[in-house]
């Protein structure tokens, strides 16, 4: 024979109450409801559980021999449940993050403390490099990178996290930092470094900001002869002053600036190079990857 749950929680409630109008209230169940489900308990049995009067409802013997089989049965399946709910909070499968660069860096930070708010007991990994071809591989769940970079490939979803632009890094005193932007017209004329073409080992479908760069400049009429390559940001910082380059870098970059280096953001250059959080559209119905797009709309 086997035993309802549901039926056995009535049991419970009706002796506690030694009320059927009060144990339905506990239940939120109707009166009808509750007395049917017992009726049923007692034909299965074959045996009274309850005595019924006009003052009060009682447990006959039988009665109380199943509502401490019941109350046992009750205790174990609760304590079972919250055993699997910690073994399943402990097997939960982490969620790998990358990110690129310092300002990448600080919004990955803002992005696991709200999905730490949205599940305490997600695990969280965090790594830095390489992060395309490792999020195309699945050996990332998800990275922190330039939005213009994925604009629409169709492997990849994102939230874009803010509305970057472009920057222009020059030797201190070149322009005068207090007229807060520079224009493409001030460009003209000068030599121009960003970052070297991105060439992909494993062929991994995305746009290298090197190209995306060079697009904006060019969309905006500067002169291709103007360009130049460089490879990081020691060969920037270096090239900047002893060749006189102006560098062009995202916002995000200004990383950039020391005593001797200052920035301008590049006024026509504002949109294409915001820091968006990207995943895999095949990982989508992951619960952490619910949990990270909710947290990037959140902090948006």
């Amino acid at each position: 024979m086997k035993f309802d749950l549901q039926e056995l929680s009535c049991l419970i409630a009706v002796a506690n109450e030694h009320s059927f109008t009060h144990a339905a209230a506990a239940l939120h169940m109707t009166q009808p409801a509750l007395s049917r489900k017992i009726s049923e308990l007692e034909s299965r049995l074959g045996v009274t559980l309850l005595e019924r009067t006009t003052r009060m409802v009682r447990l006959t013997k039988a009665g109380q021999q199943l509502n401490r089989y019941a109350q046992t049965i009750l205790e174990t399946c609760a304590e079972a449940e919250d055993a699997m709910a910690r073994f399943s909070a402990s097997e939960r499968q982490a969620i790998e993050i990358g990110y690129g660069s310092r300002a990448q860096f600080n919004y990955m930070l803002r992005l696991i403390d709200r999905m730490h708010d949205l599940d305490p007991e997600q695990r969280i990994n965090v790594s830095h490099g390489t992060t395309y071809e490792r999020l195309y591989l699945g050996q990332l769940d998800a990275a922190l990178l330039m939005a213009g970079t994925i604009a629409g490939m169709d492997w990849v979803d994102y939230v874009l996290l803010d509305n970057g632009g472009l920057s222009v890094f020059f030797p201190r005193g070149m322009f005068v930092k207090e007229q807060g932007m520079l224009s493409v017209e001030d460009l003209y004329g000068y030599p121009l470094i960003f970052p070297e073409p991105h060439i992909s080992e494993r062929g991994v479908p995305f746009i290298s900001l090197h190209e995306l760069i060079q697009r904006e400049l060019l969309r905006n009429h500067l002169d291709q002869a103007q360009f130049h390559s460089g490879t990081g940001p020691e060969d920037f910082c270096s090239r900047i002053l002893s060749e006189h380059l102006l560098g062009i870098m995202p916002d995000s970059s200004r990383i950039l600036n020391n005593d001797l280096i200052d920035s301008l953001p590049i006024r026509e250059c504002r949109s294409g190079f915001g820091i968006a959080i990207a995943w895999n559209k095949d990982a989508i119905n992951r619960p952490g990857i619910q949990n990270l797009k909710k947290a990037a709309e959140f902090i948006q």
